[in-house]
């Protein structure tokens, strides 16, 4: 019987609220690997999201819309407010916020973006790492940024 491999989920402590940027550096480096990306968001934040996808690297933007939104069909990044919904099948999804879908166990690739200067969202990325790390078909990691936006693996 073949083993499958524990899903990787890595937790990236943001030292700013800009979630914008961090998401767009995540979906360049999973669309550049063949990969499609679904975003999880509040509405409110699609416009920063979005500009960052189209701006971060000027050579090359992400197609993508959120929700109801058309191209489903063609796009590699998708933003959505709904948790339990991929409209673009894709098998890596961000997370903010807080919101998870019901069974993580859909991708094989998952970031939890979470404001380290949010209380709420602090507490909520800690029970996830709680949760998550106890099982044994997720592998965690912790990336946490420095005060120039560099990312590191803390162990």
């Amino acid at each position: 019987m073949q083993e499958t491999a524990p899903i990787q989920i890595d937790f990236y402590h943001l030292k700013s609220s800009d979630i914008a940027s961090p998401l767009a550096m995540l979906s360049h480096k999973a669309v550049s690997t063949g990969q499609k990306m679904l975003i999880l968001a509040r509405a409110e934040q699609f416009d920063a999201i979005s500009t960052a996808l189209w701006v971060n690297r000027p050579e090359s933007f992400l197609a993508h819309d959120i929700d109801e939104g058309e191209g489903a069909e063609y796009a590699p990044v998708w933003v959505s407010t709904r948790p339990d919904e991929n409209p673009i099948n894709a098998p890596f999804i961000a997370l903010t916020c807080g919101m998870v879908p019901t069974d993580l166990t859909r991708y094989r690739r998952i970031f939890n973006l979470f404001d380290g200067g949010d209380a709420q969202a602090l507490q909520i990325a800690r029970q996830c790492w709680k949760d998550w790390s106890a099982e044994a078909r997720f592998q965690c990691r912790y990336f946490a940024q420095d005060e120039e936006g560099q990312w590191s693996l803390r162990t």
